[in-house]
């Protein structure tokens, strides 16, 4: 007579379970609970599988029984529980989903960018939804192969990558984008000389030149920061448009200008900036009227203005006497104006003071390393050895990443990316200290 079965309930508490595989993966407990059995009667526990890998995933000696993920590998698999008192036998089954982590291959885009415009960024083509993040901070709406970003911070900022098939996400890959501050419009300024009209501009950063266009035509392309416009007449207007050719990352806005030709006669004096070398505390006496035009017996020369953090002992005799009693590398400059009773106003000039011992000194900010130019390393002289210097390097977080003894204008922000550093090199006695841009 065959043996009655109780109407057992095998309950396990989850049926569905997935997993992302990696080196790191744990085994799976296989967890179940029965009730309403044979009371007081030991029962046969088994866990199995048809699948010759899943099965052998199966330690039913461990307690609990166990699904070892890293011996079954990456697929889906049904693993089966029986549990048997006496003849009686109840089962149930679970299904186990093995996923793989996710392979990145790369991010393409520009190095560099304005922050004015939009950054295209691509990756392969993949299924799986593309998680897009930019310095941190999930870009919503971009889950496909091609994000577009809009920076709002200039400088160094960076773009991430993962991909995700729900159970599972990549690594994270970076990439790091150099988004240039915008350019600010250069200032024409202009002066009457004679019968022309001098137009000067300060000069911008990466630029490769400069047109002047006057009446529709290009007039002069050059690199040089000024235009003479000559042959005038007195009260002719002149206007001009100043367009910059930039190699940065931002376009420089064009401007205009328009001058007229003075109509003061009765004042014919010509000023020409001046520029001189000085060794340091010793008195110098610079000619800077000897280029100058003044066709007046009486006249006064007036100092407007100058640095006394470096020049003291300013006065005019027949020359002016000054002295630099501290050491400097950047260019001082003294204002001065010459006056004269035949002339309604004053015209101004400059003197430009450098310092010696830094005349084959070049003050670089710039470096281009993936170029083949002179700007390819921090270059300060034609040659290679820089002596009795040292240079120290530093990034934008103050560690000094570089230092060396007797330059040999070699570094090339090697194993650094591209962005703000700073730098000081010591030389004759002087600090030079200057911020550094490195484009990559």
């Amino acid at each position: 007579m065959a043996e009655s079965c109780p109407n057992a309930k095998l309950t396990i508490p989850e049926k569905n379970i997935s997993i992302c595989l990696s080196p790191s993966s744990t085994p799976i407990p296989l967890l179940f609970s029965i009730s309403d059995n044979i009371p007081n009667e030991s029962p046969t526990v088994l866990w199995s599988s048809s699948n010759t890998k899943a099965n052998n995933a199966i330690n039913n000696n461990a307690v609990p029984p166990i699904f070892d993920p890293l011996i079954a590998g990456v697929g889906e698999y049904f693993v089966k529980l029986s549990y048997q008192q006496k003849s009686c036998v109840w089962e149930d089954s679970i299904r186990i989903s093995i996923k793989a982590k996710p392979v990145i291959t790369s991010i393409v885009s520009l190095d560099s960018i304005c922050i004015s415009d939009t950054l295209f960024v691509n990756t392969s083509s993949n299924p799986l939804p593309q998680i897009w993040s930019s310095s941190g901070t999930i870009l919503t709406g971009q889950s496909s192969a091609i994000c577009k970003i809009k920076f709002s911070n200039p400088g160094m900022n960076n773009v991430q990558l993962s991909y995700s098939n729900g159970t599972c996400t990549s690594d994270t890959i970076t990439k790091s984008i150099f988004v240039a501050p915008e350019q600010k419009t250069p200032e024409i300024k202009c002066e009457t000389i004679g019968n022309t009209i001098l137009f000067t501009w300060q000069d911008t950063e990466c630029t490769k030149s400069y047109e002047v266009w006057r009446e529709g035509e290009i007039i002069q392309s050059s690199t040089q920061n000024k235009y003479l416009a000559s042959s005038l007449k007195k009260g002719e207007p002149i206007e001009i448009s100043l367009i910059t050719n930039t190699n940065c990352p931002c376009p420089i806005p064009s401007t205009t200008k328009s001058c007229t030709l003075d109509e003061n006669e009765d004042c014919d004096i010509t000023l020409t900036d001046d520029h001189y070398a000085v060794t340091i505390y010793q008195p110098k006496t610079f000619d800077i009227l000897l280029n100058d035009f003044i066709p007046y017996d009486s006249f006064t020369v007036n100092i407007l203005e100058y640095d006394d953090d470096f020049v003291k002992d300013l006065e005019f005799k027949e020359g002016l006497e000054a002295t630099a009693y501290k050491p400097f590398f950047d260019t001082l400059t003294v204002i001065y104006e010459v006056c004269t009773p035949d002339c309604s106003e004053c015209k101004q000039a400059k003197l430009y003071i450098t310092n010696e011992a830094l005349k084959d000194i070049i003050l670089t900010n710039i470096i281009l390393p993936n170029s083949s130019g002179n700007n390819a390393t921090l270059r300060f002289t034609k040659d290679d050895i820089l002596e009795d210097s040292e240079l120290y390097i530093f990034n934008r977080n103050g560690d000094r990443i570089f230092q060396m003894k007797n330059y040999d204008n070699s570094w090339n922000a090697d194993g650094y990316p591209g962005g703000i550093y700073f730098y000081i090199l010591r030389y004759h006695g002087v600090d030079i200290k200057k911020t550094l841009t490195v484009m990559k």
